[in-house]
């Protein structure tokens, strides 16, 4: 079987490190479920977290983005960081754009069409996010749009979500 790749939007690491129940039930979902498939962290939610971490007036947000930063240097973690996505970075950019024309995606949430066209061209066949435009995005509609480029929609998920799926 191949290994799945997964991504998480930049709520999902800071829902973890505040140990949020939804979360942390979602990593113990992805540790069973799929334990050899990396959780890939797409640049622009590594990018996210980092302003968090250094930028942001809020303590608490910094704190946890603080928390979700270090987590993932822990060598054996789950979390793999991808900095940079250089064979992709213009296909990203002309994705988030058509995920703004044809999805729905509020053009003041660019970031987050941007992590869905990075999970796309990493190969994730999950995104775990909270989200809301992100999941009412209907998947054959990405599916196709991410298509005409070469790449696969991935299934977007919340936390919760994921573990409604595996454990009905």
């Amino acid at each position: 079987m191949n290994t799945k790749r997964l991504a998480a939007d930049t709520n999902f690491p800071l829902d973890v490190a505040a140990q949020d129940d939804g979360a942390a039930a979602a990593m113990s979902v992805l540790k069973e479920c799929f334990p050899a498939a990396p959780l890939l962290v797409p640049p622009t939610a590594l990018h996210e977290l980092a302003l968090l971490a250094d930028q942001t007036e809020e303590p608490e947000t910094a704190r946890l983005a603080r928390l979700a930063l270090r987590a993932m240097s822990v060598k054996d973690c789950l979390w793999r960081p991808v900095p940079v996505l250089p064979d992709h970075a213009e296909t990203v950019e002309e994705l988030a754009a058509a995920i703004h024309r044809q999805t729905g995606v509020p053009i003041e949430e660019h970031n987050d069409a941007l992590i869905l066209a990075e999970a796309a061209a990493l190969g994730c066949s999950l995104l775990i996010t909270g989200d809301r435009h992100l999941l009412d995005v209907e998947h054959r509609q990405l599916d196709w749009l991410l298509g005409l480029e070469g790449f696969r929609a991935p299934l977007i998920v919340s936390p919760r979500g994921l573990v409604r799926r595996f454990y009905r």
